[in-house]
């Protein structure tokens, strides 16, 4: 292993997951675009943070960032949740937190706080309680192309599930393989060098996230990826294809595995900042301001059992079962690039 892991340095000492492929389609929300061009120019554009994974209305909350990097995203949150909130920032590499907590004090000033509301903490993601991350304290953690680098995807969803509170939040953009690649296309340092290695086959991705306590997750957007590398072009092989994904997940005991249908209507009242008009759980439930929505069980949780929840009105409850839910959803798949 420490072999091929050095063969994997000397092949692409330099380069970075934006050097090995090409995502369509990802631009960060206003509010998330605010907290970037504040930060210093060398660390808004970071190749190995392709995604933009902030949801709306996270002031105040407590937020696990996985993978921080050079802190881009840490950051960027820490301006999300303003000074009442709080940033764990995880992240193994300990070159990268040394870089990020030097930009600490210069960052914490542009932002107008009186202090820095982000601790970083140089561990792995596979292990949250060596950052002293007790059960149930979390409101949201959020994921940039971080679960696929780990071998460990079962270890690390899990530790998600375990720290975030009831009705808490996972936001994961990542990227995802149709196929399992085998041995020899994983130890080609074209492909490991290029950190694809690991990326997970969507369907096992499904079945690990039901085993780490998630029955169901939502795509909030599916986004195309080209593998711009030649050398991982052919090394991946004829047939083997990538898509950039949004995932949200929320941890609720009343979600189940499948879309159930109690006769629940859900109401969105336009009052999110930055949603006036609607509100887009994910890539096929958009809320539209004053429109009652049809919802299965599920859909209904991840609303009304959220921090969103004072701002949705539900009719309806879980008394009455009438089979499966049947088409979910009001607007067609969202695919981006």
């Amino acid at each position: 292993m420490n072999e091929i892991m050095q063969t994997i340095r000397d092949y692409y000492e330099e380069k970075k997951l934006g050097d090995i492929i090409s995502i369509e389609g990802l631009e960060p929300s206003a509010e998330a675009a605010e907290a970037l061009a504040l930060l210093p120019e060398d660390m808004r554009e970071n190749k190995m943070l392709p995604g933009y994974p902030f949801p709306p209305m996270l002031d105040g909350c407590t937020v696990v960032v996985l993978g921080a990097r050079n802190g881009r995203d840490a950051f960027v949150a820490s301006k999300l949740v303003g000074e009442s909130g709080k940033i764990i920032a995880i992240e193994g590499c300990a070159c990268d937190v040394e870089k990020a907590c030097e930009a600490k004090e210069q960052i914490t000033q542009a932002f107008g706080f009186a202090k820095s509301n982000v601790h970083f903490v140089n561990t792995t993601i596979e292990d949250l309680s060596a950052a002293g991350i007790a059960d149930g304290s979390v409101d949201v953690v959020i994921a940039n192309c971080a679960v696929s680098h780990s071998p460990f995807k079962l270890k690390v969803l899990s530790e998600v599930y375990r720290v975030l509170k009831e009705g808490g939040e996972f936001y994961e953009f990542d990227v995802f393989c149709n196929r399992r690649l085998d041995p020899e296309q994983k130890a080609d340092p074209a492909i490991a060098g290029g950190l694809l290695a690991e990326t997970g086959y969507d369907q096992d991705f499904r079945r690990t996230m039901r085993k780490a306590g998630w029955e169901n997750f939502r795509h909030m957007s599916f986004h195309a990826v080209e593998v711009t590398d030649e050398a991982a072009a052919k090394a991946k092989g004829e047939g083997t294809t990538y898509e950039g994904r949004y995932v949200r997940a929320v941890k609720s005991r009343v979600i189940e595995d499948l879309c159930e249908q109690y006769g629940q209507y859900a109401t969105y009242d336009g009052k999110i900042a930055g949603c006036p008009d609607y509100f887009d759980l994910d890539d096929h439930h958009r809320f539209f301001t004053d429109e009652p929505m049809s919802v299965c069980s599920n859909s209904c949780s991840m609303v009304a059992d959220t921090r969103y929840g004072a701002h949705f009105k539900v009719d309806g409850n879980l008394r009455h079962h009438y089979g499966a839910f049947g088409k979910c959803g009001n607007v067609e798949r969202i695919v981006e690039g």
